[in-house]
């Protein structure tokens, strides 16, 4: 009996430390801060992070991707749920750029990342746990190319995910 418990408290420890060090290795992306302004038709793409978030853990490659590729383009912004501390630096943030309604919607959750209408805030694609570069190009160049004068019935992936839709990885 004493071993099954010794054995138990070196797996729990060992448990912790791994846990520990992925956490220390995941600290949320830094964006640059946005202006506050709200008559912009610049769409947002939002992550919603947190370091103890395996999703998050699996998906910051191809976040560094999107805003190498996409941050001069389209207004970046990570909300981090790590702590109730950095819970309410990102309602705060979210409040400033007028983002409140979806920060509300969205509060707590991790691992995904929205494709926001810049002039509404409308979530038009929302991508959780998604590993795969080309499905956030596909959606945010989707909306980059919307004529706003008229409505977009955009399908992308050869038709696998239409605007509003999520698409997440335990479809792939």
């Amino acid at each position: 009996m004493r071993r099954l418990a010794v054995t138990v408290v070196f797996l729990v420890g060992g448990l912790a430390v791994i846990a520990g060090g992925l956490m220390l290795t995941n600290p949320a992306p830094a964006v640059r801060r946005l202006s506050g302004a709200a008559d912009s038709a610049t769409p947002f793409v939002v992550k919603f992070h947190a370091r103890w978030c395996p999703v998050c853990m699996t998906t910051k490659d191809v976040w560094a991707t999107v805003q190498a590729e996409y941050g001069e383009r389209v207004r970046l912004v990570v909300f981090d749920f790590t702590s109730d501390g950095t819970t309410e630096a990102s309602r705060r943030e979210a409040r400033r750029l007028g983002l409140e309604r979806v920060f509300e919607d969205h509060v707590g959750e991790t691992g995904t990342v929205l494709v926001l209408d810049g002039a509404t805030r409308e979530v038009k694609y929302s991508l959780h746990g998604d590993r795969e570069a080309a499905h956030y190009r596909d959606a945010i160049d989707a909306v980059l190319s919307v004529d706003p004068s008229g409505p977009a019935r955009l399908s992308l992936l050869d038709g696998g995910l239409e605007e509003g839709q999520t698409l997440s990885h335990e479809r792939w």
